[in-house]
């Protein structure tokens, strides 16, 4: 069961990572997740036995990397759309193409000046937003479950 979901969890990575600049892998996660599906049907219905009695703390931990796996698109989409090597423009006048060895020797992969680009604002600001939300949540959780256990204790568990 463990190999199965570290199975579909690369096959999401991959393909959510990859869908801003490929959106074919939209389709090739589908169909890999449809496949994947029906052969586990297939499976479990003729060949399996009885699976023993596992609790839901593997399906748990594999719904938390899907956070990490929107995070990780939003930074490989800003990186694809921002880097001007990868989508040329010709309504971008200020670059101009030269030889490629040119362009790496000149490269650097932080130049924050890419983020200022019109198109990089909605991406840059939903990636900060989602982060701070998620930070925001967590700092919550915590907090509630310290004061759950402090009111606990003061009332003597009542």
């Amino acid at each position: 069961m463990d190999f199965r979901y570290a199975q579909l969890l690369v096959n999401f990575f991959i393909c959510f990572m990859y869908q801003a600049g490929m959106p074919l892998m939209c389709v090739i996660g589908f169909c890999c997740f449809f496949v994947n599906y029906w052969v586990d049907k297939f499976l479990f219905c003729n060949f399996y036995r009885i699976p023993p009695m596992y609790s839901d703390t593997m399906s748990r931990t594999a719904t938390t990397f899907v956070g990490y796996g929107i995070v990780c698109h939003l930074l490989m989409t800003i990186w694809m759309f921002g880097n001007k090597a990868i989508f040329e423009s010709s309504l971008d006048k200020g670059y101009k193409f030269i030889n490629p060895r040119s362009y790496e020797a000149g490269y650097t992969p932080f130049d924050m000046s890419n983020l200022k680009q019109k198109h990089m604002i909605p991406l840059v600001t939903l990636l900060v937003v989602f982060v701070a939300l998620t930070a925001v949540n967590s700092f919550f959780k915590q907090w509630c479950h310290i004061t759950r256990i402090f009111v606990n204790f003061v009332t003597c568990g009542r």
